[in-house]
């Protein structure tokens, strides 16, 4: 029998799920805009059902938001978009839910975390994440939504306009994750920014492009960003992630300007 995705009686993204006063009027304002997704999504399930599934489920889009009030961030951590098989993706970059197998990348920042002796991080059994989120480690993929089995396949679409001579407009989650950058940068100070591998440091760190730099800008006066390579063993085996010390820097930075640090540990 096959399984029935909750993608079948989606209609439309509720904001009610959002409890927290600034996510929510972001989400608000971006509500033409989500709308059209939401249109998109349907239309792809229609379209696919019974061959692929979408991921996360409707109720885990927004996920990192719920986790992790405005008011408590204290880091930025992003991924590129969720996982794309099943039972995985659950709103939070790099998790997965209990009883799911640890991907590579997350094995590979455990072994970070590990080699750190100020951590004292023993490697669990699981790979939810939940409870760096609850600390406040605001956990982003720069997609939000990912159909099966094929990665960046929700990064953007391209909306014919309403005449033939008309350009196409783009569609994509960046532009919802780019207002929820800027109101923690402009709107926060002391924010630690965990950036890994080229997209991330495309989109908000040293590799932007200048047209990307004058979309915007993480205050280096403000805020810590610390950048390595990303933590999936392509990445992590070429150099540049193990030895980076960033969950024991974010802590050290955080103490220093009198925030709680992060207690990383998931035992």
């Amino acid at each position: 029998m096959t399984e029935v995705s909750s993608w079948a009686t989606f209609t439309e993204f509720d904001l009610s799920e959002i409890a927290d006063p600034t996510w929510h009027s972001i989400l608000s304002k971006h509500q033409p805009f989500l709308d059209e997704i939401a249109a998109i999504l349907r239309k792809e399930h229609t379209d696919y059902e019974g061959y692929f599934d979408i991921f996360p489920p409707p109720s885990l889009v927004f996920n990192a938001l719920k986790q992790t009030p405005f008011d408590q961030v204290k880091a930025v951590c992003f991924g590129q978009d969720p996982y794309f098989s099943k039972n995985q993706a659950m709103g939070l970059c790099f998790s997965v839910p209990m009883g799911t197998d640890i991907p590579p990348s997350l094995i590979n920042i455990y072994k970070e975390l590990a080699s750190d002796p100020t951590l004292k991080f023993t490697p669990p059994t699981h790979g939810d994440l939940t409870n760096w989120a609850k600390q406040g480690v605001l956990m982003l993929n720069t997609s939000l939504t990912v159909r099966q089995g094929k990665a960046n396949s929700h990064s953007a679409w391209k909306i014919p306009g309403k005449n033939p001579e008309d350009s196409p407009r783009i569609l994509k989650w960046r532009d919802l994750i780019d207002d929820i950058v800027r109101a923690v940068n402009s709107r926060k100070d002391h924010v630690v920014w965990l950036l890994w591998g080229t997209p991330a440091k495309e989109a908000f760190g040293s590799k932007r492009t200048s047209v990307r730099a004058a979309e915007i800008e993480i205050d280096k006066r403000r805020h810590l960003i610390l950048e390595a390579t990303h933590p999936s063993p392509l990445g992590a085996n070429q150099g540049g992630w193990f030895g980076c010390r960033h969950f024991g820097k974010c802590n050290e930075y955080l103490a220093q300007h009198g925030i709680k640090p992060i207690d990383w540990r998931l035992q």
